[in-house]
């Protein structure tokens, strides 16, 4: 690839439209995303609570 000058594009998860369609989807059905919330002063815990890997679903640090 190098030689040729060849590079390769890509989207971590398919085309940027696929990932539109799906938000769209999810705001029409009313799906909502599973979080864990961190206050914004409890950043290292949350930090060491991700790094221990027990995070369940995704982790939100929030501004009180």
């Amino acid at each position: 690839m190098i030689h040729y000058g060849i590079s390769v594009h890509g989207w971590p998860s398919g085309h940027a439209l696929d990932s539109e369609e799906a938000i769209a989807f999810a705001e029409r059905q009313g799906v909502e995303c599973m979080i864990e919330k961190f206050p914004f002063d409890k950043v290292e815990d949350a930090v060491e609570h991700m790094m221990s890997g027990k995070v369940r679903f995704r982790s939100v640090l929030i501004m009180d």
